[in-house]
């Protein structure tokens, strides 16, 4: 016995590590898009991402498992990343966007300090990384509001503000709110908690008229998503030691020009994907070339996709109402697919029973037609299989 042990025991756990390794290489990851690290997740998406520039589609994707950051990869999500190792201390060019040797290093130092593995940037380095960043963050605001209270300023100086035009207004807007929806897609590319202030009039003074808009720089940082680093090469390239506000309205007006083609891109991504659609899905997608609704009607639409025509069938027969608001329509579709996915994982664990059940049958049947001398060893993988 002790023969076989040494015999197979080494062999059978390398056969053991190359079948993960090779489960591991098959894994194909999807590429992460230069869209993808402009369209900025929505309020209400489910996500553990609470660090701000980590907040868009290319992350989400590292969060779901679908993608991985990786060596000689090239983007915007990358300059990210390495803006973020810098903030946590690690030397990497924040100017940098392609994954090289000092984003490697960086990423092993810091997964050192955590004890998490591979060198690639994956689900659990994400979790971590947004730990450590927002914890960071919480570090700084309590140290400046700790400066605050020992010294207080003269003067608090007033937030710079930039004007910005918005264009025309479109006819369809039939409410303040979504008016006040519309600007913050237009400035913040998508529906933000931005405080407008029209004074008495209302979304009637603005409609199909050209109109502009003030915001704060800091909204803009906070909702565009622009971090202090930008802002500060931003100010390097001007030639006054204050830029004036056109300067200032030139730097936006670029970053909200990628940011409505990005927008753009993706609504023509919809309505394309939504024309696949059987007839019993594609009624949920109101409008696919909204504007407004483009962010819910991506989530709607990747809800469908988990739905075969014969689901879809039997959820339109459970459903107790019709409704054209996007928002109940996608929790609606969200219940549903849970409490399937719920019985999916319970008929499976049942037939793990059933399997396991006739596995007993069977060994039972064979230890009632075996001679009484060999009845003692059969017992061994009996008590396994009770396990």
């Amino acid at each position: 016995m002790s023969r076989h042990n040494k015999t197979f025991a080494p062999r059978a756990e390398k056969s053991e590590a190359q079948t993960n390794d090779n489960k591991e290489d098959e894994k194909k990851y999807e590429q992460i898009s230069n869209q993808d690290s402009k369209i900025s997740l929505a309020k209400t998406e489910v996500t553990q991402i609470t660090y701000g520039p980590f907040r868009t589609r290319a992350f989400r994707k590292v969060e779901t498992g679908s993608a991985r950051i990786q060596l000689l990869e090239s983007g915007p999500h990358v300059l990210i990343l390495n803006q973020a190792l810098n903030a946590l201390g690690h030397k990497v060019d924040v100017n940098e966007d392609t994954f090289k040797d000092k984003t490697q290093i960086a990423l092993i130092n810091f997964q050192q300090k955590n004890g998490l593995q591979a060198p690639e940037f994956l689900i659990g380095k994400l979790a971590e990384m947004n730990e450590a960043l927002e914890n960071l963050h919480k570090m700084e605001e309590t140290s400046s509001q700790q400066k605050e209270s020992q010294i207080l300023p003269a003067s608090t100086p007033p937030d710079e503000k930039v004007q910005i035009s918005i264009g025309v207004i479109p006819m369809n807007i039939k409410s303040n709110q979504k008016f006040f929806e519309y600007l913050d897609i237009q400035v913040f590319g998508r529906i933000v908690d931005a405080t407008w202030d029209i004074g008495k009039n209302t979304y009637k003074n603005y409609i199909g008229k050209e109109t502009s808009c003030t915001v704060s720089v800091s909204s803009l940082k906070k909702h565009l998503g622009i971090t202090d680093q930008q802002w500060e090469a931003m100010y390097k390239r001007k030639t006054s030691a204050k830029p004036s506000a056109a300067e200032l309205r030139n730097f936006v007006k670029g970053h909200l020009k990628n940011q409505e083609k990005a927008i753009s891109e993706e609504i023509n991504a919809i309505k394309k994907e939504a024309g696949t659609l059987s007839a019993d899905k594609k009624q949920f997608i109101r409008d696919a070339t909204s504007k407004i609704d483009y962010l819910q009607n991506r989530r709607i639409l990747d809800l469908l996709k988990q739905l075969s025509d014969g689901e879809m069938a039997d959820y339109k027969n459970k459903v107790s109402k019709e409704t054209t608001d996007l928002a109940e329509i996608e929790e609606s579709l969200k219940a549903y697919i849970e409490t399937r996915n719920k019985n999916l994982k319970n008929q499976n664990e049942l037939e793990t029973v059933k399997t396991k059940l006739y596995g007993l049958e069977d060994c039972m049947i064979n230890i009632s037609n075996t001679p009484i001398f060999l009845l003692l060893p059969t017992l061994v993988p009996l008590k396994n299989l009770l396990l």
